[in-house]
């Protein structure tokens, strides 16, 4: 169980390429992936195919992925608005628009409801709720967060009708978005992209932001009431019932976050109960047979790494596990027993789990990309001219 420092490998940098649409049949576009922990099996599967749209414009995108051939992407373009002023009092002036991708087709761009900020950026978020279907946020310069909803991919917009949840949903239908709000998990409905209160709600208290898992089903972590320490549940049935994971009983535990892979469960859980080594991983632990039990495969000890844990671990189809740290970029060969540092430094990227995959989001190069359906080949798209 102990961490080792291996020869870098940048297995968490983007690499800019060509469109999507310019591939062909020799995999043009592909990555070249690690080698397989079986050099005798490709567990290679094709990334989704969003093309890449380096015809548009903008400096920031906020990419938001409905499934494989739909997803929306929220566009900031400034330019220097210079109005006669001198030098010192030149502002940049911030339009927000987006970018719509419907059914796998080219990029196009679309206006929003968002006025032109000037010389500052307007706050302002964008939840892909279905095909064509967003929710869009922005506070203006009153101060006021106003909501607007569009149900034809972008071409028109209307002020959503309620800033929460109004009413109830009995389930998570297939391709809405689980969210966290003050009174409990709701969901964001895949036609009207409003708010509904999940009926259910998992045994916890202070649920926090769920996550989604690669066979489609949702989890979220919380304080279990009956103990006071942290606990997962999971939800098998799109939100109709939830279930407490037995997990080991993990002191000084504060965060929580699940993966899978092709054949198991991990559980990766964080805390401050680390001798003086600041907040980090204090626990990894490995379930085969569907969270009925767990294997604490990894337990920290006194000098040893990694740090707080960002975005969701990948495990990947060929039984590796990535795990991007604040600290490095970490990669285990054996079930997630010895770790070995792929990438040392802050990782470039952040992972998580989509409803079309896995997406590594570039933090030094906006509209950069990475998507994989198994976490093992990767196709880059590039959002913009990038740099």
């Amino acid at each position: 169980m102990v961490l080792l420092t291996a020869t870098a490998t940048l297995l968490g940098c983007t690499t800019p390429g060509g469109s999507a649409q310019d591939r062909n049949d020799d995999r043009e576009g592909f990555e070249t992936p690690p080698p397989s922990l079986d050099p005798t099996t490709d567990p290679s599967a094709e990334p989704p195919a969003v093309p890449s749209g380096t015809e548009l414009p903008g400096q920031a995108f906020s990419l938001r992925l409905v499934d494989e051939t739909n997803a929306f992407a929220l566009v900031t373009e400034c330019a220097e608005d210079t109005a006669g002023l001198p030098g010192s009092e030149r502002s940049e002036r911030c339009a927000y628009r987006v970018a719509v991708l419907e059914d796998g087709a080219a990029w196009e761009v679309r206006d929003t409801p968002i006025p032109a900020g000037d010389s500052r950026d307007v706050p302002h978020s964008l939840e892909a709720a279905g095909p064509g279907v967003a929710r869009l946020s922005a506070v203006l310069d009153d101060g006021v967060e106003r909501h607007w909803v569009t149900t034809d991919g972008a071409r028109s917009w209307r002020p959503a009708e309620t800033t929460g949840a109004a009413g109830t949903a009995e389930e998570i239908p297939e391709g809405a978005i689980l969210t966290a709000g003050q009174t409990g998990l709701a969901v964001l409905m895949p036609d009207t992209a409003e708010y509904r209160l999940l009926a259910a709600q998992p045994p916890l208290d202070n649920p926090g932001w769920p996550g989604i898992l690669p066979d489609g089903s949702f989890w979220t972590s919380g304080v279990d009431p009956e103990t006071g320490r942290r606990a997962l549940a999971v939800s098998r049935d799109r939100g109709r019932a939830w279930e407490l994971l037995p997990l080991p009983t993990t002191a000084g535990v504060t965060s929580q976050t699940l993966t899978a892979g092709p054949d198991a469960l991990y559980v990766f859980e964080s805390g401050t109960a680390r001798a003086g080594d600041g907040t980090g991983v204090l626990a990894i632990h490995r379930s085969v047979d569907d969270g009925v039990s767990w294997e604490p495969v990894w337990t920290y000890r006194p000098g040893t790494i990694p740090h707080i844990v960002l975005g969701t671990p990948i495990a990947a189809a060929d039984g590796s596990l990535l795990m991007y740290a604040s600290d490095a970029v970490y990669r285990s060969v054996n079930a997630g027993r010895d770790w070995a540092i792929s990438r040392p430094g802050a990782p470039p990227e952040r992972p998580e789990v989509t409803p079309a995959g896995f997406l590594l989001t570039d933090l030094t190069n906006p509209g950069h990309y990475r998507l994989s359906a198994d976490g093992f080949t990767w196709r880059t798209v590039v959002l913009g001219q990038g740099r």
